[in-house]
């Protein structure tokens, strides 16, 4: 019964965040451009590699999602709708290379989450501190997926030992994500705002340049 009920309350949940990801990205809802579609299915394919692929292997020992920071970054290049797309897509492909286990679409939502929290990144009227905040969305998506969504649905499933073992995986594991995503998401977001700079002054400019480019380093000023 509780399998069920979370299920239904996960779905309820992704048709809503779906829908606030309309509502808040009124304009890439309706202006997305074939460049963008190309873009973010790129995205989305390398996140479903890293996370399939690389972040199952023995290399790491542990199941880390190397692919949630893709996620991540694709809501914050293209914005809400975008990262919930992307989420989507990457969990919806990923369950059908992984057939193992029970899905849940608590699982689903986890990636969808990932995916909105990396467009409130740029979601406010000024880029400063963005780096900070950055993180501080980063740290929130996983804790929020880790600790809550995903013991959750273990739980539901029938994997209650599997959940408290999790707990202590993930505090192993989170510092290393963080290690890992937060350069490579400051390394991606460059190499993106060079490659689109030029996209500013279009109606289908990505997120993270509707208000301006971005500083990715602190002006020092002489002294005098």
């Amino acid at each position: 019964m509780l399998f069920w009920i979370t299920n239904i309350i996960a779905m309820l949940l992704i048709i809503a965040m779906f829908f606030i990801g309309i509502f808040i990205d009124k304009i890439h809802a309706k202006k997305f451009t074939v460049k963008n579609i190309t873009l973010l299915g790129l995205i989305v394919a390398l996140s479903i590699i890293l996370t399939n692929v690389i972040g199952y292997s023995m290399v790491f020992g542990f199941r880390i999602m190397i692919g949630n920071f893709m996620i991540f970054f694709a809501g914050m290049v293209f914005g809400p709708l975008g990262g919930i797309m992307a989420g989507f897509c990457s969990d919806l492909v990923g369950s059908m290379i992984n057939i193992t286990g029970t899905f849940h679409f608590g699982f689903m939502l986890s990636k969808i989450f990932i995916g909105f929290c990396g467009s409130l990144v740029f979601i406010f009227k000024k880029n400063n501190f963005w780096f900070i905040k950055m993180i501080f969305f980063l740290i929130f998506s996983l804790a929020i997926t880790s600790f809550l969504i995903t013991p959750i649905c273990l739980v539901a499933s029938g994997l209650g030992s599997l959940a408290t073992i999790n707990y202590v995986k993930k505090i192993i594991i989170l510092p290393i994500e963080l290690l890992i995503f937060i350069p490579s998401l400051f390394a991606c977001l460059k190499i993106s705002s060079l490659l689109l700079k030029n996209e500013i002054q279009q109606p289908s400019k990505p997120w993270f340049l509707r208000h301006g480019e971005l500083k990715f380093h602190i002006d020092k000023k002489a002294n005098k």
